[in-house]
């Protein structure tokens, strides 16, 4: 009866994880007035890098949100209403994250239990001016000197700022307040409303500079007419000034590469950079009138019309500069927002750690209900191992990178690693052990990576000095496989420790505590191996970049502390001065010794290795290390209490 009491108990507990998570796992098609499944697949340039704009709207959302759907809408829906809808609904849509309930006060909003609130609640009555003169505030004290408040009025600040450049990025093509001209002037210009938008002046550009020309050539006073014109002109020219940083979410157009410089390149642009330069082939119109068209038809429902000035923005855009190299590999990018397979992988590897516990807890019975589970076990952990690789092996293809290039892909990555390592260990025997090591790291360093996923693009551009596929290839790797060697070795000492408060006398027990000390022995040497040579090579890179093989960084001496906490307990060990237990328990703390030099020297942010800067993990990183202190004194007191009842029975 217990262990059906512990069965239903395990399956609600996976029943809850996957309903707090496939909120974000489903492709969701989006419920807006046109079809958008084209528009998902259109390049543009962010973050200096190519994407489809599904995955810019999915940033942005994760940006302003936390999260990758919107009322069970897609982001492109979202971010399709932000930009084209003329519905003012759309902006009492509670899409910003405050964590922090002071900061909401602080401006005038009222607390809200989920934490998101809408723009027009940052915008109500004197909320927005408060915000500006908390982020002035701010911004005089220095960033390490920022308290929590300070710290996350900026990041509001900043999601504002973006989702105002998202309301205005097809502005454009409306009316302009200060672009009005006469009935006559309307006329001869070929438009049907006095008041123009700077897309009806940029599109006539040829026209009203020979106007321009001809009148200065003449030397006589200028016209009202020819007023009229130097007047939309220079509007035009200082909208061009004031545009930069307000109004480029993102670049959509490629413009003709300049025929005179030594390295002609397509120039990408936003719709809003292509409207105020003055010179500006008329491809680059032909694409704002395409867009400025969709926009219509979007607020028309006209799915028919939307989609076929999409084919003619493409078609101009590739009779420009022909077609988007970058993009190749678009609808791979799209199957992985769609799927998220390491999302998928969480959700499988929980599941199989939560049955290889109840597997445990009827592992001296042998019975129908264990072999069914041990399948059952191999199946998640196969399939979750699976869908892993496909998902390291789609994103190298989408950057054409290694497959570590940022901090969240090394969890990614050492995720994998440990998996691999469990499955090895269930094929040479150790199936219990082996199950439990895939399932709990695979798991636990999958939920670890959201923590350095869910504020931006995680296959953005590298910072300069990572910016070298044959040393990330190398260097990187092999340091991330030792990662994994040490973590590994650790859950396995943890394991062993655990397993020696629970087993028996028997020789078959004994037998078992061998092979375990064993497993953490090889795993150990494994990940000093990888560690050590990761180490070499980046004193090796680090020689080619900065002219010297060691400085002692922070992030070399977290490299080098690895490999020393390796070497010094195998010498230990060599040495006689531990056995099963100390070497277990070393193993143990080593996770620490590689979460310290993993990330934890981040966050003294500085050295030469400052380029993957994090906040807010010190308290987790703590409350960590406090936790194996814990766990080791609990368990090795379980283990002293045991052994002294062994010897107390044998006495007796």
């Amino acid at each position: 009866m217990r262990n059906v009491f512990v069965f239903f108990v395990s399956v609600l507990l996976m029943g809850s994880t996957v309903r707090s998570e496939t909120t974000n796992v489903t492709a969701l098609v989006p419920e807006a007035p046109v079809d958008l499944k084209g528009f998902a697949r259109l390049s543009v340039l962010s973050g200096g890098r190519v994407m489809p704009m599904d995955s810019l709207a999915r940033i942005r959302l994760l940006q302003l949100s936390g999260k990758r759907t919107y009322e069970r809408k897609s982001a492109l829906e979202w971010m399709s209403r932000v930009m084209w809808s003329e519905d003012e609904a759309v902006h009492n849509e509670k899409v910003f994250l405050v964590n922090n309930p002071e900061l909401a006060q602080s401006i005038g909003m009222t607390a809200d239990s989920h934490r998101r609130y809408s723009f027009n609640d940052l915008n109500d009555g004197t909320n927005m001016v408060r915000l500006i003169q908390l982020v002035s505030a701010a911004r005089e004290v220095e960033s390490d000197d920022r308290d929590v408040i300070e710290k996350e009025s900026l990041v509001l600040y900043n999601n504002a700022m973006t989702y105002l450049q998202l309301t205005g990025v097809f502005s454009y093509a409306d009316p302009h307040r200060d672009m009005v001209v006469t009935p006559e002037t309307a006329k001869s210009l070929g438009v049907d409303s006095q008041i123009l938008s700077p897309l009806d002046v940029a599109t006539r550009m040829e026209t009203l500079r020979d106007v321009f020309l001809k009148s200065h050539a003449t030397g006589a006073d200028p016209t009202p007419f020819e007023r009229e014109i130097f007047g939309l002109i220079q509007v035009l020219q200082q909208l061009n000034e004031r545009i930069q940083g307000w109004a480029m979410p993102f670049e959509v157009l490629v413009r003709d590469p300049d025929p005179r410089a030594k390295e002609a390149e397509s120039q990408w642009m936003s719709p809003w950079e292509a409207t105020v330069e003055l010179r500006v082939p008329p491809s680059t119109h032909r694409q704002l009138e395409a867009l400025a068209l969709m926009r219509t038809a979007y607020r028309e429902a006209d799915s028919t019309a939307f989609n076929e000035q999409l084919g003619q923005f493409v078609s101009s855009r590739s009779d420009a500069v022909g077609p988007v190299a970058e993009t190749r590999y678009a609808g791979l990018e799209l199957m992985l927002n769609g799927v998220n397979p390491f999302l998928w992988c969480k959700i499988l590897y929980t599941a199989a750690f939560i049955v290889t516990m109840l597997m445990l807890v009827i592992r001296r019975r042998r019975t129908t209900y264990r072999s069914i589970l041990e399948v059952g076990t191999l199946g998640l952990l196969f399939v979750g191992f699976g869908l892993h690789t496909l998902g390291i092996l789609s994103r190298m293809l989408v950057m054409g990178r290694p497959p570590i290039t940022n901090l969240y892909t090394t969890f990614v990555f050492v995720a994998w690693i440990c998996v691999l390592v469990g499955l090895l260990m269930v094929r040479i025997g150790q199936s219990e052990d082996g199950r439990v090591l895939a399932s709990l790291s695979g798991a636990a360093l999958l939920f670890l990576s959201s923590k350095f996923g869910s504020d931006g693009d995680t296959m953005g551009v590298m910072v300069a000095v990572l910016n070298s596929n044959f040393w990330l290839a190398t260097h990187v790797v092999a340091i991330n496989i030792g990662y994994a060697g040490c973590c590994a070795s650790g859950v396995l000492g943890g394991i062993y420790m655990i397993n020696e408060c629970l087993r028996g006398d028997t020789a078959a027990d004994k037998a078992g505590a061998r092979m375990r000390y064993g497993s953490i022995v090889g795993v150990l040497g494994f990940g000093l191996i990888f560690s050590a040579l990761g180490t070499i090579l980046g004193g090796v890179w680090a020689d080619e970049s900065w002219g010297r093989f060691w400085g002692w960084d922070p992030k070399e001496n977290g490299a080098l502390l690895i490999v020393l906490w390796c070497a010094l307990m195998f010498h230990l060990r060599i040495g006689g001065f531990i056995r099963q237990r100390g070497m277990a328990i070393g193993a143990w703390f080593g996770i620490s010794v590689v979460m310290l030099a993993w990330f934890g020297v981040n966050l003294l942010n500085t050295g030469l290795h400052n380029y993957g800067f994090i906040s807010g993990v010190a308290t987790g990183l703590l409350a960590f290390i406090l936790f194996q202190f814990a766990f080791v004194f609990i368990v090795s007191r379980c283990m002293t209490l045991k052994e002294r009842a062994r010897k107390a029975a044998s006495g007796s």
